[in-house]
């Protein structure tokens, strides 16, 4: 099979000594989605010359890589069980996602001894191995976070890791204490439960507490693959939103469960990366979505997404702001939805 001619312009632009950093994340995203193991090699032959440079293609890396490219970047950069000098942090991420199960007690230094950077890189790859023989260490750390305000925020990622359910209820109550800044991991080991977790995962999804929309702690995007994880599709949260605002009664908690919606919905758009090598991250139709949030069952009444907030909140819809944000996701899909619609014709005419 051929390599991408998208890898092999990135591999250039690596290489320049100016850098084009929207070229660079254009030509990965398309390499992450659309790459082969040929692509992941000759990439991982540009971050073995400059790893700090090349940072940046470690998504693809775990996209397309093997077990032999874990072992390569082992052999590297790992010494008695550390990270030598300047080594990207997301080697740790790639170790484990392609499944060298002999970095387990390296990653699980770093997940419990790293910075934060450290700490989530380590976690992501400790979510791709077994993790049977730190079963119980694991059970301990986590244990040692609660109560706490503060703490390594993906240590609960790894509840799943112990085998034991009893672990959802918990990691929901340790939001109670927690500082938002540490939301991300608990809305991510929730999730990693599966169906038996979802119930509870939805519930704190709505809270406002967990401020599941926001995107400077990182709980936006660690509540986006919740919603991966547990299949709750944009359709799913529409739904349970409509619920919501027929039944509302406090104008903040509804102006934070459309916030929420908003951001969830610009996530599946994207296809935004998940971090699990597992769960693909492509991109909904904006098409799709747009018929969903925005579409009018009667051409006289507006019974979309903005016609249904603005009928519960009122005047509070303007005074809110959120016509803006409802505004602005209708105008990202549409922009979508016009280069889904140019490629299907380009694709069209080649055939």
């Amino acid at each position: 099979m051929l390599m991408l001619e998208a890898t092999v312009r990135l591999a250039r632009l690596l290489a320049s000594p100016q850098r084009r950093w929207w070229m660079e994340d254009a030509l990965l995203s398309v390499v992450e989605r659309h790459g082969a193991p040929e692509d992941s090699r000759m990439l991982l032959g540009e971050f073995l010359r400059s790893p700090s440079r090349c940072e940046r293609i470690i998504p693809a890396l775990i996209a397309h890589g093997d077990h032999e490219t874990a072992a390569v970047l082992a052999d590297r950069f790992v010494v008695d069980g550390r990270l030598i000098e300047e080594t990207p942090v997301g080697v740790l991420e790639v170790l484990g996602a392609l499944g060298l199960n002999e970095a387990t007690p390296t990653l699980f230094h770093y997940l419990c001894h790293g910075d934060h950077s450290e700490g989530r890189s380590a976690a992501l790859g400790l979510l791709h191995l077994p993790c049977t023989e730190i079963r119980a260490e694991i059970a301990r750390e986590i244990d040692g976070c609660e109560g706490r305000h503060l703490f390594p925020e993906f240590i609960p990622a790894l509840a799943c890791k112990t085998g034991d359910a009893s672990w959802i209820d918990r990691l929901v109550a340790m939001g109670d204490a927690a500082s938002t800044d540490c939301n991300g991991g608990l809305l991510l080991g929730i999730a990693l439960f599966g169906e038996q977790a979802r119930d509870r995962f939805t519930k704190v999804l709505w809270d406002q507490h967990w401020e599941a929309n926001d995107t400077g702690t990182g709980s936006c995007r660690w509540a986006y693959v919740g919603t991966k994880l547990l299949g709750l599709t944009p359709e799913v949260l529409y739904a349970d939103l409509c619920g919501r605002l027929s039944d509302h009664d406090d104008v903040r908690s509804t102006r934070y469960c459309v916030s929420v919606l908003v951001k969830m919905v610009e996530r599946w758009a994207e296809g935004a990366s998940t971090g699990l090598r597992w769960l693909p991250a492509a991109p909904m139709s904006a098409t799709a979505l747009l018929h969903l949030l925005f579409d009018w069952s009667d051409p006289n009444r507006d019974d979309g997404l903005a016609g249904r907030v603005k009928e519960a909140l009122g005047k509070e819809y303007w005074d809110s702001g959120l016509h803006n944000h409802i505004h602005g996701l209708e105008q990202e899909l549409n922009l979508r939805m016009q280069h889904e619609v140019e490629l299907s014709w380009a694709l069209a005419r080649t055939c």
